[in-house]
């Protein structure tokens, strides 16, 4: 399997740091930086996160709730990722005074959309990851 779960757990590290952070700092300057530092970070998160969700989903989950919970978590992933690359494409460079809301309600979705996606990936995908690689190894 391509996919590198301790590359992902390390991302799934800086993007909580990313949230703490985000959530310390309330002026339009520092969360807009913070939103340059973690662009490569992000986009790597999102790349891997969705490649081992899509992995997981085609090795057959152990349940069938599993299985729903990760088939829809897929479809989530893919609006949610979209949602953040746009801020980072609309946000990335700066915006002007008027636009300062927009990107301060933008990155606050982000940022909770980030925080469900963490609390699933600890609970659900991670675990299932485990058992699913211990299962496929040949004996």
């Amino acid at each position: 399997m391509p996919i590198s779960i301790e590359e992902l757990q390390g991302l799934h590290e800086q993007v909580s740091v990313l949230i703490s952070d985000f959530s310390s700092q309330q002026d339009y300057k520092s969360r807009l930086a913070l939103v340059r530092a973690s662009k490569v970070y992000m986009s790597k998160y999102l790349k891997l996160s969705c490649a081992l969700l899509t992995w997981i989903h085609d090795q057959s989950a152990s349940t069938d709730k599993l299985k729903v919970i990760f088939r829809r978590s897929i479809q989530d992933l893919n609006s949610d990722a979209k949602k953040i690359v746009g801020l980072y494409l609309q946000y990335g460079h700066g915006c002007d005074n008027a636009d300062r809301f927009k990107f301060q309600m933008a990155f606050s979705e982000a940022i909770t959309l980030l925080e469900l996606r963490l609390k699933l990936e600890k609970e659900h995908i991670f675990p299932e990851y485990q058992l699913l690689s211990r299962q496929n190894q040949p004996v």
